[in-house]
């Protein structure tokens, strides 16, 4: 297997994240890496986000999606963060009506959410 993680780790390298997840992501969402800025991994699946001005980005998210929108509430709320941020392909409508995210701007078939915290 030839798909790579960012900077150069190849998936079998990488044992903390099952390497079907990391297929399965990766060509689910069309990126080219992961990137491991804060990365946390459990059974449900795995998060990578960055703080930046009091804004929660999150970077690659896979797995159970409820479980994670209340990690990433605690976790910018621990942080003094008021915003979380995040881009998609899919339909952004649902993240609206089942979480409270609102489009912010739509770019090269990305979706642009956020929600205050």
């Amino acid at each position: 297997m030839n798909v790579k993680t960012k900077p150069d780790t190849k998936v079998e390298e990488l044992k903390i994240i099952p390497a079907e997840w990391i297929v399965d992501y990766l060509v689910r969402s069309g990126a080219e890496y992961i990137c491991f800025n804060n990365l946390v991994v459990c059974d449900k699946g795995f998060l990578t986000f960055v703080i930046k001005d009091n804004v929660l980005l999150v970077s690659d998210c896979y797995g159970d999606g409820r479980f994670w929108i209340k990690f990433l509430d605690l976790v910018a709320r621990e942080n003094n963060c008021s915003i979380i941020r995040f881009g998609t392909k899919r339909n952004w409508r649902a993240f609206n009506r089942r979480f409270g995210f609102r489009l912010i701007e739509e770019k090269d078939g990305y979706f642009v959410l956020e929600k205050e915290v």
